[in-house]
């Protein structure tokens, strides 16, 4: 293996992630029950992942990969877990451009990976154990502890995911919630497949050969929607001139779970909130709003909008209301489309789809989907029902 990470390498470990979290996805979506057990976690995993990889598919060096994963993950990084996997990405990325790295090394990503464990712990004003946080901290501090032990990158990454998975099962006794449940952190669990993609794209594998054995007992179905705030509320606008503490501050009087992320002269916030108006107005305050979600944690997912339209008038939509939640599935869309409504416990999403001409592959999925003919009329009717 080479000294250096190969872009093919770094743009391989992206791509059996995404693809394991897919793999994975029901049982991200299952075990979901810190901090909301609202069964999205593996949705917002896999589909932050999903767009990361669209952005990164042009990319011609390491360098240049990592960077724009780091930048499209604040963008589109969706509820508290892909929130924090933009904390944790960009913090490696900001290491690669803080030192000016355009090689990377085992020691160059041993400290990037430590740097982006940190990012998680700063950017977190109540952090809590038994999370993504705490299996990303123990994990780099076991790794610095034997840096010597490794010879390459490969070896180093190895190691990673294998510590990772080894310290997984503290989170089921760390975190009181799920300490009620008997079950392991969902978040934390996604985090490690990963880093398993991770190791296998490094060590020029074709998939993730790990079996997933989780323990699942019946109370995991008594779990209820039970957090104080009602809406899940994420945009993007411009940093505040004095940083994102004040803004962090002012959201913590009308919400919890405040996650900021800057990037840019951006910051992305996620926060759950009973007032939702309220958060983006304090947003507003400091410029525009891009890509707003609001979701309904308590409610449970219903039928799958779909709206078949024209490549203009999907790209356009997408162009003009940047609103995280809405999908264009016009390349490959019957098997985006499989993927969703199989796996995926959408509420608010929206799709949109340039044509389903061979209906029968998805024809067992309709009675989970509404689907709408193509009219601008009734894209614009969408974020009024």
């Amino acid at each position: 293996m080479e000294d250096f990470l190969a872009h093919w390498q770094a743009y391989r470990a992206f791509k059996i992630s995404k693809q394991n979290l897919e793999n994975n996805l029901a049982l991200l979506n299952r075990i979901n029950i810190f901090p909301v057990a609202d069964k999205d976690t593996g949705n917002n995993m896999f589909i932050s992942f999903d767009r990361c990889l669209e952005k990164i598919e042009g990319t011609k060096t390491t360098r240049e990969l990592f960077d724009i994963a780091g930048k499209t993950l604040v963008l589109v990084g969706m509820g508290n877990s892909g929130t924090i996997l933009s904390l944790f990405f960009s913090g490696i990325s900001d290491y690669f451009s803080e030192e000016n790295i355009e090689k990377i090394d085992k020691n160059a990503f041993l400290n990037a990976f430590v740097k982006g464990a940190n990012k998680i712990k700063d950017g977190l004003n109540n952090p809590v154990q038994g999370t993504i946080l705490s299996v990303a901290q123990e994990t780099a501090q076991i790794a610095q502890s034997n840096s010597d032990q490794f010879s390459n990158i490969e070896d180093l990454m190895t190691f990673i995911a294998d510590t990772a998975y080894k310290i997984l099962p503290k989170t089921a006794t760390q975190n009181p919630k799920l300490k009620d449940f008997h079950v392991i952190d969902s978040g934390a669990l996604g985090f490690c497949m990963i880093l398993d993609g991770f190791a296998a794209g490094f060590n020029a594998l074709e998939k993730v050969n790990r079996e997933y054995d989780v323990e699942i007992n019946g109370l995991i179905n008594t779990a209820k929607r039970d957090s104080s705030y009602k809406y899940c509320t994420e945009f993007i606008t411009n940093t505040p001139a004095g940083g994102s503490e004040k803004l962090r501050q002012q959201l913590e009087e009308i919400g919890d779970c405040v996650i900021p992320v800057e990037s840019e002269g951006k910051i992305k916030i996620h926060v759950h909130t009973n007032n939702p108006d309220a958060a983006l107005f304090i947003g507003a305050l400091c410029g525009e709003l891009k890509m707003v979600k609001v979701d309904n944690m308590q409610q449970e997912s219903g039928p799958v909008k779909v709206f078949l339209c024209n490549e203009d008038l999907s790209q356009r939509c997408i162009e003009s209301m940047n609103y995280q939640n809405v999908f264009c599935l016009a390349d490959n869309g019957l098997e985006k489309l499989r993927i969703f409504v199989n796996h995926c416990s959408l509420k608010n999403q929206i799709i949109l789809m340039t044509s389903v001409q061979e209906l029968g592959p998805v024809e067992n999925l309709v009675s989970k989907i509404r689907f709408y003919e193509s009219d601008e009329a009734l894209i614009n009717k969408l974020f009024s029902e």
